[in-house]
């Protein structure tokens, strides 16, 4: 399993995402065809993005993790993989549509969270 990371000033954390973690790529382009029957490819731009649940996860990680998400930092650098490539890490904001942490997940001490991080780069 591997091991994500995240770096945003002041704040460093580390997680194993939980199974169903996805990094799709996202490609803006635009497909045309002229009167003549020649077809055009526009591609503008190829980005990356990752859905990465996170299950279980603290209060202090659920909290740190929403307040990125509702007051993004002046970044946010994430390592996607670092048992495998330590050095790979690109600058991400969260594109949730609300909350990304939001589940209580029941357990002994009544204090992990689960949800999922939608992430894209910048």
């Amino acid at each position: 399993m591997n091991t994500i990371r995240f770096v945003a000033p002041g704040s460093d954390l580390s997680f194993s995402p939980s199974p169903g973690y996805r990094e799709p790529d996202l490609v803006k382009r635009a497909e045309h065809r002229s009167i003549n029957g020649t077809d055009y490819v526009y591609n503008f731009y190829h980005k990356k993005a990752w859905s990465v649940p996170l299950d279980p996860i603290s209060k202090v990680e659920a909290d740190t993790l929403n307040s990125w998400w509702h007051s993004p930092p002046q970044y946010i650098q994430f390592y996607p993989d670092l048992v495998n490539a330590p050095a790979t890490w690109h600058f991400v904001r969260i594109v949730n549509t609300e909350a990304p942490i939001q589940e209580f997940r029941l357990s002994y001490w009544n204090d992990k969270f689960r949800g999922t991080l939608d992430l894209e780069e910048v």
